[in-house]
Parts: structure tokens; sequence; C-alpha cells
């Protein structure tokens, strides 16, 4: 028997819409015990010039990851990683600058959390979903996992979540 705690695991969807999931299992079993989902719309956070914007951003970013930590004593981190939207290739750059903080902040807080980071075509496909499925698969296979299904909260579920 390891312990008796959860085992707490927090999942994060990078971008304008930062994705959470905070998943607490039975370190004995790895069952699912609860499972808390939100998405932070980043846009509505204003800024006097672009910098203060993103910087703004980042500092929110980084309370929210510190609040989750200390209310909720997370074990493992996986975070989605950057890719390139031929419509907005610039935005991976600033994707990445996102991810390389939520990383820091977290090793800040501890560095004893184990932080992994997938390719997206990597968490569709980890879910059941095609590696190019837009966010309309991605909900409608979220919908089919059965093991999950008690613990979602449909009115506030989105792909980023």
């Amino acid at each position: 028997m390891i312990s008796t705690s959860d085992y707490t695991i927090l999942g994060i969807d990078p971008g304008n819409n930062l994705g959470l999931c905070l998943i607490k299992t039975d370190p004995n079993t790895m069952d699912i015990k609860s499972i808390y989902h939100y998405t932070h719309y980043l846009d509505r956070i204003a800024g006097t010039d672009v910098d203060e914007y993103f910087l703004k951003r980042k500092l929110h970013v980084r309370d929210i990851i510190t609040n989750l930590y200390y209310r909720h004593n997370i074990n493992m981190v996986g975070i989605e990683l950057a890719f390139v939207n031929n419509r907005f290739p610039r935005s991976a750059i600033t994707l990445s600058e996102y991810i390389s903080f939520i990383e820091l902040s977290i090793y800040t807080l501890s560095s004893r959390i184990k932080i992994f980071k997938y390719p997206p075509k990597t968490v569709k496909q980890l879910i059941g979903a095609t590696g190019n499925s837009n966010k309309d698969g991605m909900l409608d296979t979220i919908k089919k996992i059965d093991e999950i299904q008690p613990y979602i909260n449909y009115d506030i579920l989105t792909e980023h979540s």
C-alpha cells in the first residue's frame, strides 16, 4: 500500500483558453475519485500594451497553478505542447512561451512534481479521437468515455477542459 492520500494529476491545455483538468485518483488502485475541469478565458485579461497584456496573462496563469497546487497537492502534470497553426504561425512562439512559463511556475512550487508534455495529436489519440479531430470531434469523443461520465459537468465542458 502506497498512501492513503489522493494522487492528483493536473492536465493543462495552454493558450488563450486555458483548459485545466484536475484528476484525483486512489494511489493504490489508480481508480478515479474525482475530476474537476474548467476553462479560463485569458482573453478577458486586459493590458495597456502588448507586453503588459502577456505579462498579466502569465502571472494570472501562475496564480491559478499556485492555487491549485496548494489546495490539491498536485503530484503530476501533463501539458499539451504547442503546434503551428497555418493561419497564425506566430502563435506557436507565444504558446511555447506560455508552456515554458507554466513549467517554471510548477518547478518553482516543487521540483518533485513530474511534468509530461504531449503533442496535440497524441492527446487526441489517447482519448480515442483521431489525431486531426476538430473541437466538436473531441467533445463527442469525451462524452463516450464511460469511466469519466459521473465526474463531468457538461454545463462547463469545453474541448479545452
